[in-house]
């Protein structure tokens, strides 16, 4: 891992506690160059957490402000679906930070791994899952990567036919 990985990393740690301190959540994790080692000094760090439920907008807030982070940059809403992301910076770093229900992201795996969807750009998500170190709920996480890992015969033909 580079130096510049080492460094996001140890934010990363640090700044995750402020959202698994939150009863609610499963499991969370670093993904990307990050996690991969590739990052450099203008990397951003990418976070999942994930949860049963969605926490309230106030008690993401309040993880955001825990960790200094700045007024968010961009918003993805989608909590009708299990879905809440916002990117914001901490100490000059944008984060990236997406938080998820359990039901949204194993619906998003199975489109894939079931549904052989081969277009989605979910492909590069199960790729980031593989590649994701665990902070929290690591036997949940190792569950996801070991249904990753066990790519299905019918989606590699699917893969090779398109």
């Amino acid at each position: 891992m580079n130096q510049a990985s080492q460094y996001l990393l140890e934010l990363a740690k640090r700044n995750i506690q402020a959202y698994i301190a939150n009863s609610e959540a499963k499991a969370a994790m670093v993904t990307g160059s990050t996690a991969t080692g590739q990052a450099d000094f203008y990397s951003d760090v990418e976070m999942f957490i994930y949860y049963d439920n969605l926490p309230s907008i106030e008690k993401l807030k309040f993880a955001r402000q825990q960790n200094h982070g700045s007024e968010p940059i961009l918003t993805f809403d989608d909590r009708s679906n299990g879905f809440f992301g916002e990117f914001y910076y901490i100490d000059g770093v944008e984060f990236q930070i997406g938080n998820v229900t359990i039901a949204f992201w194993e619906k998003d795996m199975a489109t894939i791994l079931e549904k052989l969807d081969v277009t989605s750009p979910l492909q590069k998500a199960l790729s980031g899952m593989l590649d994701c170190i665990p902070m929290y709920g690591e036997t949940l996480i190792q569950e996801w990567k070991r249904q990753i890992a066990d790519y299905p015969d019918a989606l590699a033909q699917a893969m090779v036919a398109k």
